[in-house]
């Protein structure tokens, strides 16, 4: 049964009862008991109960003693439900982060999230994994309250375990579970890795003809193989992320192989950790055409040399994909990032497709390596030549694509906010290269300038998270 619009909690003291309810309440649930279980999040406690007519009408009288322990942010407008013999107060929200410390411009970052509080109500608060405490089932953390009068929208205290959790970080398996075991719904909850993907794909024909055939690197033979098949490959790290560790490797003769990697100038060191490679002079480093900007380029000529490279790279648990040959702007990589969200509906839509322009003989498209960015349709029209209706054709297959890739990874698990790189090779034929789980939100702001964009980016998983509170 859906709940009552909104309704404030008040505490107050030496009350009759744990709990006071007003009008509103009484004649939403005429036969409304003496005792009954409240339940905010996963915390529940029996009460007494007494209605009474000088209550606020949009307000709950609580005794201060009833949570003992437990922060619950007095002003707050609460959703409430009868659930049987349960008065259920939400929605009950938690955004998990990567930083160890909640810093003061860390929370004005993460303000944005919170932005559509009037919408959502409830108790919205942000945590990091190292303060949630499984054993008593509390969290310390800052809640969201935008009615403070104290010039900030953060409180800090110790709360329960929620009814979501957005997970924007990559929590250990055990505070998954005891999430989890909880009753916590934990969405994005799985970070698979590249090889997962492909082996989730692959048993689709309807989606894996979109993935670049995926093999892991064992051997010689492995690259050879691909190789042979495909002419041109890109060795990947399976866990990597912004393009960082990509290889794109091809033969040149029987025992000649060039291997050209990208990398901005202050992650010299990543050469090393990807490659063991004991000298940067054992790459050729050209084409520094922008200050930040390195391609290194390594030419193997014999056996013994490729067998220590390649070596190298399996102890760093590589993978070998299909090369896509992107359609090319100015000599430059181009590809798209699709922002595939869910928001009240409960189901996947488009929020964003950003158009990403990569340096110039880069092997990738990050445009943060001396690239840039533009809006997908401008990128339709002038990089692709696409007259209208036919942008309205190729978006409408890349959306219903990425919408079947997604419909795939949520047999493993609870999704609802996925960042997908899409290409276009020279045929426009569709290609999904990388599904990303924590992507940038703030991507329309600095790659768009676009305000509006990045609010919505952020508020629509929140948006998801209240609709699966049941409220």
């Amino acid at each position: 049964m859906k709940g009552v619009a909104s309704l404030k909690i008040n505490w107050r003291e030496n009350l009759t009862s744990d709990i006071l309810i007003p009008r509103q309440v009484r004649r939403k649930y005429p036969a409304f008991p003496d005792s009954l279980t409240v339940k905010i999040g996963q915390w529940v406690k029996e009460v007494r109960v007494k209605c009474k007519d000088e209550v606020e009408d949009d307000a709950i009288d609580i005794s201060s003693s009833t949570f003992n322990g437990l922060t619950i942010p007095q002003g707050l407008h609460y959703e409430i439900r009868m659930d049987r013999n349960t008065l259920v107060f939400g929605p009950v929200i938690a955004i998990v982060v990567r930083k160890k410390r909640l810093t003061r411009s860390l929370l004005n970052e993460l303000k944005v999230y919170f932005s559509e509080y009037e919408k959502i109500k409830g108790l919205l608060y942000v945590c990091t994994e190292a303060n949630i405490n499984k054993s008593n089932k509390t969290i310390k953390g800052y809640s969201y309250n935008p009615y403070r009068n104290n010039g900030s929208c953060w409180e800090r205290g110790v709360f329960p375990f929620p009814q979501v959790v957005f997970q924007r970080y990559h929590m250990k398996r055990s505070t998954r579970k005891a999430l989890t075991e909880a009753k916590c719904i934990v969405f994005n909850e799985y970070f698979f890795n590249k090889w997962e993907f492909w082996k989730w794909m692959e048993p689709h024909p309807q989606v894996k003809k979109y993935v670049p055939y995926t093999q892991k690197l064992d051997s010689i033979k492995d690259l050879d193989f691909m190789l042979d098949r495909f002419g041109k490959v890109m060795l990947k790290p399976n866990l990597g992320s912004l393009g960082i560790g990509i290889i794109q490797a091809e033969k040149l003769s029987q025992d000649q192989y060039l291997f050209t990697c990208p990398l901005m100038k202050d992650s010299l060191h990543i050469i090393h950790r990807f490659t063991s490679c004991p000298r940067e002079q054992e790459w050729l480093i050209e084409n520094i055409k922008k200050e930040n900007y390195i391609v290194y380029r390594k030419q193997v000529n014999n056996m013994e040399e490729l067998h220590r490279f390649i070596n190298t790279l399996i102890k760093h648990d590589y993978l070998i994909q299909q090369a896509v040959m992107a359609k090319k702007y100015n000599n430059r990589c181009v590809d798209f990032r699709v922002i595939l969200q869910k928001g009240k509906e409960k189901s996947w839509e488009k929020t964003a497709i950003i158009a990403r322009v990569g340096k110039v003989d880069s092997v990738i498209s990050n445009f943060t390596m001396a690239g840039f960015a533009l809006s997908a349709k401008e990128a339709y029209k002038t990089i692709f030549q696409l007259n209208e209706t036919q942008v309205k054709e190729k978006e409408r297959e890349i959306i219903q694509v990425c919408r079947n890739v997604c419909n795939i990874i949520e047999q493993y698990g609870v999704y609802g906010d996925v960042g997908i790189d899409v290409m276009l090779d020279c045929d426009l034929n569709v290609w999904i290269i990388e599904i990303n789980k924590r992507h940038f939100h703030d991507y329309p702001l600095f790659a768009l300038k676009d305000e509006a964009l990045y609010r919505k980016v952020c508020t629509t998983p929140i948006e998801y998270a209240k609709a699966l509170t049941g409220f």
